[in-house]
């Protein structure tokens, strides 16, 4: 049987000027901050944790991660972006970064009198266009500055703007060239979270084989970190990877790319060919282009969770769905305060609670109350109780008292009581005896007559004669004399 669920699936991609969010995810995702409120530190030891040590080279299982196994990480990745310098950095060509310069200034001039422009992106934009117009750097904090006014509410072409601020703070720092931006890009983390409605619950080979399936892709790119989270839900574990963008055989941060490729190669693989638009670098895509990618990108990966899982049939959350929860995914935030982390679960889950001792309470109150009216009864129970053994005691003290008046009565009484029942036993004896003797000495019921020879009835004839005639003689004895 196919089990079917949803499954939520993303990516954050880091570069300097928003590494600062990237830290702090991967702080949350080693348990570097026992504080933090998205997770249960007493479940913590069911994680598990496989870091790249730079020293051996070589990923390790540890049981509990500390501040110095990211630290390693930071200054293998800072080695890694040196020699990425060594090999791609150049200097910039001045007529060209003129000319940039030159259009960079425009294009802060017209932000600040845009209409959608907000007061705080005006008063940045105005002391940014100062130190421009006095040929000043442009400092890495206006970066930080604009990031902060975009919190919390809506900036129109941010996109752009991050961009262009990022290319002034090169321009007027005489940076090396675009390329540095690319090397900046220096780490993509990948979320992978069945969704808790699903009811699937997967075992960790399974959720590895995941892991697996996607490092096929990205052989070249070395995976920095993988954590497999218990201690948010335990019945509902979750997986984190993190991979470097720096290509470890060509020592560029191409990975942007090599997941377009991973999608042309997808495509070709299922259809026989693939969208045009895959040809192009992923920074040189048109924002209908980038939409289509990130629908891509999901088939893709989406493909590749149930081939390494065919036991479920995993799908992505249609758009209804996504509004319905109600998601908001900002690319600005650390994951540890978006919407649909740990601490709001737990929030939700407190209000369950709250919701549930709150009818409990009433239930507890009801069968106070059922109690209440039970211990009334029973105490009316026992006072009638009480008042019929007062009752029965009462009537028995009177037994008592008439049976000592009534004992030389009651005594005669069971004598005369014993005589007529002895008289009445010994005339019922002589009742029996007297059917018995009667019926002793009832005649038997005389034979029917057997029927007579010739010869007996002539013998008796002649008896009959013979005592006729004594009787006559004896009569005439009897006579007087006259």
């Amino acid at each position: 049987m196919i089990n079917k669920g949803r499954m939520y699936h993303n990516k954050l991609r880091s570069h300097d000027s928003n590494f600062a969010i990237h830290n702090a995810s991967d702080e949350h995702n080693l348990r570097l901050k026992p504080e933090n409120p998205n997770h249960d530190p007493s479940l913590s030891h069911l994680n598990r944790y496989e870091i790249y040590n730079p020293e051996t080279g070589q990923t390790e299982i540890i049981d509990k991660p500390t501040p110095e196994h990211l630290q390693k990480l930071r200054d293998w990745q800072e080695e890694q972006k040196q020699e990425w310098l060594k090999k791609y950095g150049t200097k910039r060509n001045g007529q060209k970064q003129t000319q940039q310069l030159k259009d960079a200034k425009k294009a802060v001039k017209n932000w600040i009198s845009g209409a959608k422009t907000t007061p705080e992106e005006i008063n940045l934009f105005s002391e940014i266009f100062h130190k421009l117009e006095n040929k000043e750097p442009i400092e890495d904090h206006f970066i930080k500055d604009f990031e902060e006014i975009a919190e919390g509410q809506t900036i129109s072409r941010y996109n752009q703007k991050l961009k262009r601020l990022e290319e002034l703070t090169q321009l007027t720092n005489d940076r090396p060239d675009r390329r540095e931006i690319r090397g900046k890009r220096k780490q993509t983390e990948y979320l992978f979270k069945i969704t808790d409605d699903s009811k699937i619950t997967m075992e960790r080979d399974q959720i590895l084989k995941i892991q697996r399936e996607f490092q096929r892709f990205f052989a070249d790119h070395q995976i920095m970190y993988s954590v497999i989270h218990y201690d948010e839900n335990p019945e509902n574990p979750h997986l984190h990877f993190t991979v470097s963008n720096m290509n470890q055989r060509t020592l560029d941060y191409d990975l942007v790319q090599q997941e377009v490729e991973a999608i042309k190669q997808f495509q070709l693989e299922q259809t026989g060919t693939y969208s045009p638009y895959l040809d192009k670098q992923k920074s040189k895509m048109t924002d209908k282009e980038l939409s289509q990618f990130g629908t891509d990108w999901q088939d893709f990966a989406f493909h590749l969770i149930n081939k390494s899982n065919p036991q479920y049939q995993i799908q992505k959350r249609t758009k209804q769905e996504v509004e319905k929860a109600n998601h908001q995914y900002e690319s600005t935030k650390p994951i540890t305060k978006r919407e649909h982390n740990r601490q709001k679960k737990l929030q939700e889950k407190a209000k369950e609670e709250v919701a549930k001792r709150k009818r409990l309470k009433e239930k507890t109150n009801e069968t106070f109350e059922e109690l209440e009216q039970f211990e009334m009864m029973l105490d009316k129970t026992q006072k009638e109780l009480e008042q019929k053994q007062e009752e029965i005691q009462k009537k028995q003290t009177l037994l008592d008292s008439l049976e000592k008046k009534l004992g030389p009565f009651l005594s005669f009484a069971k004598k005369v009581s014993k005589w007529f029942k002895r008289d009445h036993q010994t005339q019922q004896e002589a009742d029996q005896d007297y059917k018995k003797t009667v019926q002793q000495h009832e005649p038997e019921e005389p034979e029917e007559p057997k029927e007579k020879t010739a010869y007996e009835l002539a013998m008796e004839h002649k008896e009959k004669k013979k005592r006729q005639k004594q009787d006559q003689i004896r009569n005439k004895s009897k006579k007087p004399k006259r």
